[in-house]
């Protein structure tokens, strides 16, 4: 029996988002193609771990608790205030170094299930001391990153757009 899905780990910022607007904020975790239900559609899961939220910048579209984004070409397009996550800009910042390490020492960070804390004590001095209608599956966040945030990701076939619901467990 063939799989449903496809599914391809860490891909590419720009595989997953149609501008560079979010790097830092927001984190590939895995491209998944539907073969079945959605035929040969394109989904992917993201994580925005690390930023606490400043609720004065939410919209219907960007919350705390959600994000939703258009689709374009099998692209995720933010249609959310920014500044709703605070240390945007620092984050824009850092995530240059993180992705360079990430490119020399993922694969032994993955390959020995090195824990967040213990990746960020190595590096501390590297990183500068509503509507809801297809769910197409769920994240569960120790599985990525120790932090327990987890991620539902909703299809809106209608409205060509994702919400991504971010939450603790």
């Amino acid at each position: 029996m063939e799989n449903r899905f496809d599914i391809k780990p860490y891909p590419a910022f720009n595989e997953v988002f149609a501008d560079d607007e979010l790097k830092g904020v927001f984190y590939p975790l895995c491209t998944v193609v539907d073969k079945e239900k959605h035929k040969n559609k394109t989904f992917h899961f993201i994580s925005s771990n690390g930023l606490w939220m400043n609720e004065a910048f939410e919209t219907k579209v960007n919350t705390a608790q959600y994000t939703v984004f258009d689709l374009e070409n099998d692209k995720y397009r933010f249609k959310g205030n920014l500044k709703l996550y605070n240390g945007f800009e620092q984050a824009k910042l850092i995530f240059p170094i993180l992705e360079e390490d990430f490119e020399k020492n993922g694969e032994n960070c993955l390959k020995n299930k090195t824990k967040t804390d213990q990746y960020i004590k190595e590096r501390k001095t590297v990183l500068n001391e509503n509507l809801m209608t297809d769910i197409i599956g769920q994240v569960m966040g120790d599985e990525f990153f120790t932090d327990g945030n987890d991620t539902i990701l909703f299809y809106d076939k209608t409205n060509e757009r994702i919400i991504c619901l971010n939450f603790y467990s």
